[in-house]
């Protein structure tokens, strides 16, 4: 899985194409003629001594050079009535084979300098070798056309006795709200139907069985996953809605996690690996398994496809960073102005104040000891670029994790330096009073 959506061959796929090639190459390539049947038979002593005495006795003789007579070929008799010459084999070896060669050496296949009960390559296997390679190389791809919103989707467990709420799609707005989608993609010829089964797995590679459980309308009861059939000539999307994930607490996950094996829901065939002490408990990917099913009844399966990260709205490390109120939205540009902010929480360790503009970009100064209960922190404003500034400019100013993007933006005034005191402070409370109404 890729993550792009992009399919990858199966191992399923690839041992019929080297299945294919290997018979491909039996029927194409030469082998070596059988040897004459004298060879064959069982040794005797009468036979040995009916040789001795049915052969003069050879006398050396001197001829000059180039004057020798040539060789004969003692190929048995069949052989000979279809002699011919080795151009000639290499072309017309490739319409026969032998099943004694093929048997005696296990590959490749003699040219017809063999006997006539050699039959020739059957079209229909041959057709049907095709037909196969052209299943594999034209089968669909299932993507992920609409991706799940990371942040924002709150992990609910069983015993709070409410909705485990519904995963967005990320283009959701307050006004169109969307979901995951997948689609169908590439030449549905001959294909009768597709059941897709949707699950959760970790985050990290390798992509393991995750044991919190997905919950909505296409979730059998306490089962987990999703399951959907779909017919693709009608409709090669499909979007989740009302899927919702439901968190398991820690003495059951060993459970959880057993169900998923017993359901044969282990996408990327990770097994008993690693245990659940290094698994992130606050995020997860949607997994989507893919099965088709041909208008012959055969099925094959494509490879698994995995969304972006869900990250669990309520944990510290991983929830949607917002500014909730800043104590004054102004400040000079040479910085230094202190405010105070309040937020949602965050972790005083992982977490820093980001002031932009353009390519310009400072952190806000304050120490872990400026944190107060997760919830608010007392910073300084940097200096912005330009000192010389003769009006007000607006800056973005935004939470940001140490090893993540940053969060909601919330924008601050910068004011020149050189502007009179009591002009700025004017400002400052009209602005403290504009955002208080």
């Amino acid at each position: 899985m890729d993550f792009n959506g992009t399919a990858e061959p199966s191992m399923t796929d690839i041992d019929d194409l080297t299945e294919i090639i290997i018979k491909d190459c039996k029927n194409h390539l030469p082998g070596p003629p059988p040897p004459p049947l004298e060879l064959l038979q069982p040794y005797s002593e009468n036979h040995w001594r009916h040789r001795q005495s049915s052969s003069p006795p050879s006398q050396h003789v001197l001829v000059a050079r180039g004057t020798a007579c040539q060789p004969t070929c003692t190929f048995p008799q069949p052989l000979q009535q279809q002699s011919c010459t080795s151009r000639e084999m290499a072309h017309t070896s490739r319409g026969a084979a032998s099943p004694s060669g093929a048997s005696r050496r296990g590959r490749g296949a003699p040219c017809l300098l063999t006997s006539n009960n050699s039959g020739g390559v059957s079209s229909q296997n041959r057709g049907g070798d095709t037909e196969l390679l052209e299943r594999i190389l034209q089968k669909p791809k299932l993507v992920v056309v609409e991706e799940p919103k990371e942040r924002g989707m709150r992990f609910r467990y069983e015993c709070e006795g409410r909705s485990a709420g519904s995963i967005l799609g990320t283009s959701s707005t307050e006004t169109n709200k969307t979901q995951p989608t997948i689609e169908i993609q590439g030449s549905i010829d001959h294909i009768k139907r597709v059941k897709v089964t949707a699950s959760l797995v970790t985050k990290d590679l390798p992509h393991r069985p995750h044991p919190h459980c997905l919950v909505g309308k296409d979730c059998p009861n306490n089962s987990g996953i999703c399951v959907v059939t779909l017919n693709p000539h009608s409709n090669r999307r499909h979007s989740y809605a009302n899927l919702g994930i439901q968190c398991v607490r820690r003495k059951e996950l060993d459970q959880s996690l057993k169900k998923r094996r017993s359901q044969n829901i282990d996408p990327f065939q990770t097994g008993d690996t690693k245990g659940i002490e290094d698994m992130d408990m606050n995020a997860v990917r949607l997994c989507f398994q893919c099965e088709l099913e041909w208008d012959d009844g055969r099925k094959d399966s494509l490879s698994p496809v995995v969304s972006n990260p869900i990250y669990d709205k309520k944990a510290t490390t991983t929830s949607q960073l917002k500014i909730s109120c800043l104590n004054q939205y102004r400040g000079s540009c040479s910085g230094k102005t202190e405010i105070y902010m309040l937020c949602d929480k965050v972790q005083k360790d992982d977490i820093e104040i980001i002031f932009r503009r353009g390519s310009w970009k400072a952190s806000g100064e304050f120490a872990q000891t400026d944190v107060h209960r997760q919830i608010a922190i007392v910073f300084k404003t940097p200096p912005y670029q330009d000192q010389d500034i003769t009006e007000e400019v607006e800056v973005s100013v935004a939470l940001r994790r140490l090893s993540g993007p940053d969060g909601e933006r919330a924008h601050h005034l910068h004011v020149p330096a050189t502007q009179p005191r009591s002009i700025r402070g004017e400002a400052e409370e009209k602005d403290q009073v504009r955002h208080q109404l």
